[in-house]
């Protein structure tokens, strides 16, 4: 099964092909792998590497970064013990800035636990 980040980089590698008018055999041609390959890149099928990423990115004229803006990885078990307990005080929040800063505030407590107790993720036993 492919991992998020590959599928993501995958369509994120479709979108930005189709928006410069490149054609994927074309696409294919230039970065020097078969029409097939690139599809499996484009499905997440197989992961590309930094070098030919790069390569995409001369070709297309794009960030590498466009290939990542948007990427939400998915959560932890210990993300989600964590928003439970968070989640009940914060529903009147509907300033994404403030959702934002929970976030942050999530991953800082998931880790605070983790460098606790490397073995489980947590403190509380």
């Amino acid at each position: 099964m492919p991992a998020p980040i590959d599928v993501f980089v995958g369509k994120r590698l479709r979108e930005a092909r189709r928006a410069a008018g490149v054609s994927a055999e074309e696409l294919a041609v230039a970065l020097d792998v078969s029409p097939d390959r690139l599809l499996r890149f484009e499905c997440g099928e197989e992961r590309i590497g930094a070098s030919l990423l790069h390569q995409v990115c001369e070709r297309l004229k794009i960030s590498p970064l466009f290939f990542f803006d948007g990427f939400e990885a998915p959560l932890t078990h210990e993300h989600e013990l964590v928003r439970n307990e968070i989640e009940p005080h914060t529903t009147s929040l509907h300033d994404i800035e403030a959702r934002r800063a929970v976030d942050r505030l999530i991953e800082k407590i998931v880790a605070r636990r983790k460098d606790r107790n490397p073995d489980t993720g947590s403190s509380d036993r």
